[in-house]
């Protein structure tokens, strides 16, 4: 009889491999009722075939089924053959919004490499949707062929009619998972320019298989890549499953829902590429053998979304482009934030208590480290009250 020697290397692969498939049913499982489960559309999806056979074609259907999709697909062609070079992304400040960034930047390059990407993310204290701040720095940029938006614009109007007075013949695909403010959207069917969002009620979307519930809860950065997919074509939108690990990491950021099939593939496959595309922030989670959904949820996350809350957006930016040293530095502003917190917290619950009074107006000043937030789910958890 002879033995197969598993070298110390694919002992450690293999057992990195068991470590994220059981952090995956882990946070699979948090996020469902057993008893419960709501499958979405119709009851074909309700069979486990299609829950747990889910895979990069069942993406591509689901591409094919959004809004507008045939429109992405004929400026996928003019993306392929160079004909449309020079592009700029303009994306939202958060987790979702930064790893569309990224996801787009990624696909990009592999789509065309040819290709001139321009990155532009919004940053909180401008506001939402298509800033102002957005806008100045689209115009320092020549020659722009075409303008991917994600998960963020289905807010905004005017700046689109802006946008293509002062960029004539620029091409535009808007790409979110927000509710449509028909009031604002008028000059978008007006334009008629690629609105991929499955929240539209103007358009029908969706199929028998991929139901437009499915669609809808979807991640901004998942709506993102779907739409990268379809610029790829059919030939080449396999080569864009690597990028799975950062549309996991929006979907657990932004708490879509895990019943949800799309969804429950991309974590699993994400969650397994992640390890060989983000070392870094793997190695965070496992290092210490706690496979808990809060590892994630409450450890790498908060840490990005620490750049928008603090002004810090291209240090947010940076982790998720695989940048040790920006990680070091959220860490040191999160870790002084939650000491912070934690200060006021304490000096509030303490006067609380030694005055008596039943009901308490507590004013915070404006804070660099911007934690009003922080303290008052500190103290409504704390007190097991509502706190404005």
């Amino acid at each position: 009889m002879s033995i197969t020697p598993i070298y110390r290397d694919e002992y450690k692969n293999i057992k990195i491999k068991h470590q994220v498939d059981t952090l995956v049913k882990r946070i699979i499982s948090t996020r469902l009722n057993k008893e419960n489960i709501k499958y979405m559309g119709n009851d074909y999806l309700a069979k486990d075939y299609i829950i747990n056979n889910c895979t990069m074609v069942t993406l591509w259907n689901a591409a094919c089924v959004l809004p507008d999709s045939s429109k992405v697909l004929e400026i996928g062609e003019q993306v392929r053959s160079n004909k449309l070079s020079n592009i700029v992304l303009i994306t939202d400040f958060d987790a979702d919004g930064l790893s569309s960034a990224v996801v787009l930047e990624k696909s990009l390059s592999i789509i065309n490499p040819n290709l001139v990407v321009h990155t532009i993310y919004n940053k909180r204290i401008y506001g939402t949707g298509v800033t102002q701040y957005c806008l100045d720095r689209l115009f320092f940029i020549d020659k722009v062929d075409l303008i991917i938006l994600a998960d963020h614009g289905s807010s905004n109007g005017e700046e689109y009619d802006i946008i293509l007075e002062r960029l004539h013949n620029v091409k535009i695909i808007l790409t979110d998972h927000h509710q449509v403010d028909y009031t604002s959207m008028d000059p978008v069917n007006k334009h008629t320019f690629p609105f991929v969002n499955a929240h539209r009620t103007d358009i029908e979307c969706g199929s028998k298989l991929i139901d437009k519930e499915i669609l809808r809860s979807l991640s901004g950065c998942c709506v993102a890549y779907l739409t990268m997919l379809l610029l790829a074509g059919h030939d080449k939108y396999k080569d864009l499953e690597p990028l799975l690990y950062l549309v996991a990491l929006s979907t657990i950021s932004d708490v879509m829902p895990l019943d949800n099939p799309v969804n429950r593939f991309i974590v699993r496959t994400g969650f397994n590429y992640m390890y060989s595309q983000w070392p870094e922030l793997m190695n965070n989670i496992l290092k210490t053998n706690k496979l808990l959904p809060k590892d994630l949820s409450f450890g790498i996350i908060p840490i990005i979304n620490t750049g928008n809350r603090t002004n810090n957006e291209d240090l947010s930016y940076r982790v998720i482009k695989k940048d040790d040293g920006a990680i070091e530095e959220l860490e040191k502003i999160n870790r002084s934030r939650k000491y912070e917190t934690r200060k006021i917290v304490n000096n509030l619950l303490y006067t609380r208590d030694k005055i008596e009074y039943p009901h308490s107006v507590i004013g915070i000043s404006d804070s660099s480290y911007s934690i009003a937030g922080n303290i008052a789910g500190n103290i409504g958890e704390t007190l097991n009250s509502y706190i404005q």
